[in-house]
């Protein structure tokens, strides 16, 4: 019987949060996170009606009970940091009083000093990006105005920087692209959401037009690994939709959102504050296709969070997650333990087929029996090397994943019918043979690769799994009891890569 065989694997971390930390940072319009000192840990930015506080990250503690820094401006709007002029110390642009753009160039030790400052006619600017709009290689300052316009200051040098007037209403703008002298962002406008083309030395062309009109908040991801930038949107009702050449997903009553791969496979998920008080996460399998988890050990705590954010701020490489709730920020680390999530597809398989998994690892091994096509379980260690079976179809599927490769062995009742034995290639050696008691296994591998060695009786069947696994290259050697076996003989089937070494034992009282 032929089989076709399709594995996918997802190695991954099964996220587990608590909140383990609170810093009370007051009422707060706007929260960033940034490693605004340079030392490699994540700070904490928010912005309140008196000015800008920043909050440094001091490693096993996390933060320190007061500011750091702290910028007083009164009346600001919005924020972002962002290292303007290239010198690799981030500075902290502002847009104050609806009308007034101001930048404080970060000195380091020294801290923050003003740098630029411009009072515009208008005073219905909603927020500031930042975007090489004229491609001259210096990052530029977009402001958007969804009443009176949009405006850009040109960045001219040295922290100059001169307005230009755009013939677009927005309420945010976000880079997309950026190639050559072409750039691409998406404008929030108040008659949808625009995808914007922009060549040097040419007005903006309008791409695309998406029907969003009451939009809150609106990101760019590529949710499913193709290439292309999938549109995330919250509405002002609550309704989430993830859109991509179509509406590809919906969830209602959300608050707020995240976006981060929280299970480590490759695939960004999405962790979303609900209105009523909880968190959840829809882990993303790929192909717009999403798990939900609910983290109910979370609901509690959450509260009447208003704002939800993920970034992992104790350098674990594991993302966490942040909720603003009544003028503090609630952060709960990631404390998963270091798993390996393995989903597998087998095309095509009967429902009606038990299926046998084993998967070996520095922990053992672990066995899962199923049916139908799909499998999908977590072990703890670095796992080495897989192996499927069918015992209805007598075929041995394993899977080297130190190497990538695929070994397909077929088991037939018929190459033991004769008891043929394959010649001594002094790659398996058995000692004593005949024996009664303890047998001495010695088996040399020549390149790393899969190895099964098994007891099998002349009928084909397996009596016992000897060793498996993934084995480095070198001579192994173990030691077998066949004392619980009765007079005989037997047969030793060592499957070494692409290699099949059978050799007759003989068991005697």
């Amino acid at each position: 019987m032929e089989l076709i065989l399709s594995l996918f694997f997802i190695f991954s971390n099964l996220p587990n949060f608590s909140i383990t930390k609170e810093i009370n940072v007051g009422q707060i319009n706007k929260v960033i996170f940034d490693d605004i000192n340079k030392d490699g840990s994540v700070d904490i930015v928010v912005s309140n009606d008196q000015g800008i506080n920043i909050f440094k990250n001091n490693g096993p503690n996390l933060f320190i009970g007061i500011p750091l820094r702290t910028i007083s401006m009164p009346h600001i709007t919005d924020f972002i940091v962002y290292d303007i002029n290239g010198d690799g110390l981030d500075d902290i642009i502002l847009l104050v009083n609806r009308n007034q753009i101001v930048v404080f160039k970060n000195s380091g030790i020294e801290g923050f000093s003003m740098a630029f400052s411009h009072t515009l006619v208008s005073s219905n600017f909603s927020t500031i990006s930042i975007i090489d709009f004229n491609q001259d290689g210096m990052l530029d300052i977009y402001v958007s105005n969804p009443t009176d316009g949009d405006v850009v200051f040109l960045n001219e040098g040295g922290l100059e920087f001169v307005p230009m007037a755009i013939n677009f209403l927005s309420y945010h703008i976000v880079p997309l692209s950026h190639n050559g002298e072409i750039i691409n962002y998406l404008l929030q406008s108040p008659s949808g959401i625009k995808v914007l083309r922009k060549e040097k030395n040419v007005p903006a062309q309008v791409l695309f037009n998406f029907p969003f009109t009451k939009s809150q908040k609106v990101s760019v991801y590529d949710m499913n690994n193709d290439g292309k930038m999938d549109i995330l949107v919250l509405n002002k009702e609550g309704e989430f939709y993830i859109y991509d050449d179509s509406i590809q997903f919906t969830v209602t009553n959300v608050r707020d959102f995240a976006v981060e791969d929280y299970d480590m496979d490759s695939y960004l998920d999405i962790a979303m504050l609900l209105r009523d008080n909880s968190l959840v996460i829809y882990q993303n399998r790929g192909e717009f296709s999403f798990e939900l988890n609910n983290y109910l050990s979370l609901s509690d705590e959450v509260g009447s969070a208003t704002i939800l954010r993920s970034v992992d701020l104790n350098s674990d490489n594991l993302p966490d997650l942040v909720f603003y709730n009544q003028n503090k920020l609630d952060i709960a680390m990631n404390q998963s333990e270091r798993r390996n999530y393995l989903n597998i597809k087998l095309y095509p398989v009967s429902a009606s087929w038990g299926s046998i998994l084993k998967m070996y690892s520095d922990a053992g091994i672990a066995t899962r029996i199923f049916k139908g096509k799909t499998v999908s379980f977590g072990v703890s260690g670095e796992i080495d090397s897989l192996e499927i079976y069918w015992p209805d179809s007598t075929i041995t599927v394993a899977y080297d994943l130190k190497t990538d490769t695929t070994y397909k062995f077929s088991q037939t009742e018929k190459a033991l019918s004769g008891q043929e034995v394959v010649p001594d290639t002094g790659l398996l050696k058995l000692y004593p043979n005949p024996t009664g008691a303890l047998v001495s296994l010695e088996y040399d591998v020549k390149t790393p690769c899969f190895v099964k060695i098994e007891l099998i009786n002349p009928g084909g069947q397996t009596l016992y799994l000897i060793d498996s696994g993934y084995k480095e290259a070198g001579t192994h050697r173990l030691l077998f009891n066949t004392e619980d076996l009765k007079p005989g003989t037997y047969f030793i089937r060592a499957l070494m890569g692409e290699k099949s070494i059978l050799k007759k034992l003989i068991v005697l009282k």
